[in-house]
């Protein structure tokens, strides 16, 4: 594949967003996780520097049946070389 750049959806991986964008997510996180607004944001930068450390560099093998997500198809999720 080159240098293309996909994203995938990772079932059953979950961790608070890393910021306010969604505002019902902003609201449920905390409570899901039993925290505080502000460390869900906190907790979820973290999350996402993690796995950006953990899989930088990396050749990751993927197996995926190219099911479609279509709640999220038309979201534009960050991505490590889009910063």
């Amino acid at each position: 594949m080159g240098n293309d750049e996909q994203v995938f959806r990772l079932y059953f991986v979950d961790a608070p967003e890393s910021d306010t964008r969604f505002p019902d997510r902003k609201a449920e996180q905390p409570a899901y996780f039993g925290i505080s607004a502000d460390e869900s944001v906190a907790f979820g930068k973290e999350a996402k520097e993690f796995v950006r450390s953990v899989l930088s560099g990396k050749k990751i093998i993927v197996h995926t049946r190219w099911a479609s997500a279509p709640v999220l198809a038309n979201l534009a999720r960050e991505c490590p070389r889009r910063r």
